[in-house]
């Protein structure tokens, strides 16, 4: 079995990489490879943000990111209400966040939206292609 990147996002070698988290065991936390990887000697040492400073802010912009993923607003007139979220990351500026019923409005961005929906549906497929049992889910996936 060959490691690779999905993306060329490291100067580490993937099969280097998983090298160093086979030495964690079967099971590890985000926790355990973070400590592992704090030593400044450790192969995957640079691969990780260490400034607090910098590393804190990021880790207050996943917050920001998960309390705006949370939102959802729901259509009361509607029999059976579903929750919508009520910002998406816009399609036409990066790390900006627009209301969802503003991108709706506007036909590029909607189609935008509905792109990266399918990207990531695809996404979905290729992660879990081996479980047979959701076939009809893959079927329906290519249909699009």
């Amino acid at each position: 079995m060959s490691v690779t990147w999905r993306f060329s996002l490291y100067k580490q070698k993937a099969d280097k990489v998983k090298e160093e988290l086979d030495k964690l065991g079967d099971s590890y936390t985000m926790h355990d490879v973070v400590d592992m990887a704090r030593p400044k000697d450790h192969y995957m040492h640079d691969m990780f943000e260490w400034d607090d400073a910098i590393a804190g802010e990021k880790y207050r912009e996943e917050q920001a990111r998960k309390i705006v993923h949370m939102l959802v607003f729901t259509e009361e007139e509607t029999e059976k209400p579903s929750p919508v979220r009520v910002f998406y990351s816009s399609p036409a500026e990066s790390k900006k966040y627009e209301p969802t019923q503003l991108i709706f409005r506007k036909p590029d961005e909607h189609k935008a939206l509905l792109e990266t929906a399918i990207r990531e549906l695809q996404a979905f497929k290729r992660k879990y292609q081996a479980l047979t049992e959701l076939s009809e889910v893959f079927d329906a996936i290519d249909a699009l």
